[in-house]
């Protein structure tokens, strides 16, 4: 129970997630890095906030703690500011430091990549409704860890056409994957298949 105005609300500890748009979705990026064990997931739309030293360091001390994983799924337009992503950007720290705290390879930024993304999931996916010209909308680059379970913990998508905006048709796809995955008190995720 959560006692906000006078009024209990029913919140389950172990299903906190995060999201934001823009500069929400910068400040979603934050919290979960520093304050992973409180968080269970986080869905970030468009945002190109660059993840800076600072965080890193302040996330070592939490992972010093335990090491945690935290799930993400990000989207970004192509009609945003940063597409496709070049050598420095936000979006690209922010995947960098997503790929640190959950084990995952990392990945030299190919500005020549076609899918924009420039640092490619190990598995692409395209969905969604098709545009005027018979192109799919969405795309998700999946990215996996290392560890033994080899688990999917950071999504990047891409949305053709969207400026800088949130694509509501997007929302179920984000919900399903960040919510399977539950924070334990000890600070490893339970993930329901």
């Amino acid at each position: 129970q959560v006692d906000f105005h006078g009024i209990n609300w029913p919140v389950n500890p172990m299903k906190v997630y995060l999201s934001g748009f823009s500069n929400g979705s910068g400040m979603s990026h934050v919290i979960a890095a520093l304050r992973p064990d409180l968080i269970a997931g986080i869905i970030a739309f468009n945002t190109r906030y660059p993840i800076e030293k600072i965080i890193y360091e302040k996330a070592k001390i939490a992972k010093q703690k335990f090491d945690y994983r935290m799930p993400v799924f990000s989207t970004y337009g192509t009609l945003d500011a940063e597409y496709p992503m070049n050598p420095g950007c936000g979006q690209f720290k922010q995947m960098n430091f997503w790929k640190w705290f959950n084990n995952i390879e990392p990945q030299e930024l190919n500005p020549g990549d076609p899918s924009g993304v420039g640092a490619p999931g190990e598995e692409i996916e395209t969905w969604g409704p098709l545009g005027q010209a018979g192109e799919p909308i969405f795309t998700t680059h999946k990215h996996f860890c290392r560890d033994s379970r080899r688990v999917n913990y950071f999504n990047y998508t891409i949305i053709e056409g969207l400026p800088h905006a949130v694509e509501n048709r997007i929302m179920k796809k984000a919900w399903n994957f960040v919510s399977k995955f539950s924070r334990m008190q000890d600070g490893s995720l339970q993930i329901e298949d």
